[in-house]
């Protein structure tokens, strides 16, 4: 008898150590299937019988089962209305705009770095003449309102995600590593998978690129003008938030990249979709050869359409952090 309890204290404190250990690695390898009904700690099962009547009704043979239908606590009337805005922004026709507005960022950065450094030759001094002046004025006000929009479709998701990893939402829902914003667990996108920690530290440095965005916008309206917008006090204002906002993006976008090669790096290859270079040829394949993106028919996410379509093969998570 005493054998049996010391070698039943040894396998509690091994299994301890080991589920300790998993806990403590970022980015370890992620199950692939687990209960989707991300339940808090202590939270009851539901009772024999109990879950079978909330899936009455439903095709069980090759069907998809809502697992919306099963969440607990329900969704509530403010949740529905997030999810129709959410949902609303995550339409293609916006995917497409995004796509459109990131082409224009490019182009139209470019016209303004070349008119800055002064590669060009539309007048003498090269970096101090017209139509030089007026090119680059209006160039860094088109880059501005194309920072703003993406900023201001992206800002709800970036919001919702800031709410669900702080661990603030009402009613509370889990968010464990894989859990969506419902708490619903195996969430195909690799955003989830981010540690919670690391995962914050993205989201507070895209709210200050938001934030920092708008008030560089509301500085561009008031002074207008290349003569107001490179005369002190406007110098000052129209600059450093712009370049607070430019910094912010650019180092959640590198913390970004970062946390999604080591996933990858850490799972079996397709674990979470292709990367972007190969989802611009998943994108050409879809395009030329028709062929849809591959989905998982046993998941529904309530903030975005059933179809789950997209234009990229992308992370949708990570990509609508950006109003792409």
């Amino acid at each position: 008898g005493r054998s049996w309890e010391m070698t039943h204290v040894v396998g509690v404190k091994d299994t301890f150590y080991q589920s300790n250990e998993m806990a403590q690695v970022p980015h370890s390898e992620v199950p692939v299937r687990e209960n989707r009904l991300g339940r808090e700690p202590g939270q009851s099962e539901p009772k024999d019988g109990e879950e079978g009547k909330s899936l009455e009704g439903l095709e069980s043979d090759g069907a998809e089962i809502d697992v919306m239908k099963t969440l607990e606590p329900p969704r509530t009337a403010s949740e529905a209305c997030r999810d129709w805005l959410l949902r609303l922004l995550d339409n293609g026709i916006f995917q497409i705009i995004g796509i459109i507005v990131i082409v224009l960022v490019i182009g139209d950065g470019a016209l303004f770095f070349f008119m800055a450094m002064g590669w060009h030759n539309l007048c003498e001094p090269k970096l101090d003449c017209e139509p030089r002046n007026t090119t680059v004025n209006i160039s860094i006000q088109i880059l501005n309102l194309l920072f703003t929009y993406m900023n201001l479709v992206a800002f709800p998701w970036r919001v919702v995600n800031f709410v669900h990893i702080a661990g603030w939402s009402c009613p509370k829902r889990s968010n464990a590593i894989s859990c969506n914003i419902y708490g619903i667990k195996n969430a195909p996108d690799l955003w989830f998978y981010i540690p919670l920690n690391r995962r914050m530290g993205i989201v507070v440095l895209l709210l200050l690129n938001a934030i920092t965005q708008f008030i560089n916008q509301a500085f561009r309206f008031v002074y207008y003008s290349y003569e107001k917008s490179n005369r002190w006090p406007g110098v000052f204002w129209v600059n450093i938030f712009f370049a607070s906002s430019f910094a912010c993006a650019g180092a959640a976008a590198a913390w970004m990249a970062v946390e999604a090669h080591i996933l990858r790096k850490n799972n079996e290859p397709g674990r979470f979709g292709p990367g972007p270079i190969d989802s611009v040829k998943e994108a050409y394949r879809q395009f030329f050869h028709g062929k849809e993106p591959p989905k998982d028919p046993d998941y529904h996410d309530p903030t975005r359409s059933k179809a789950m379509t997209s234009i990229f093969a992308l992370d949708r998570g990570g990509l609508r952090m950006w109003g792409a």
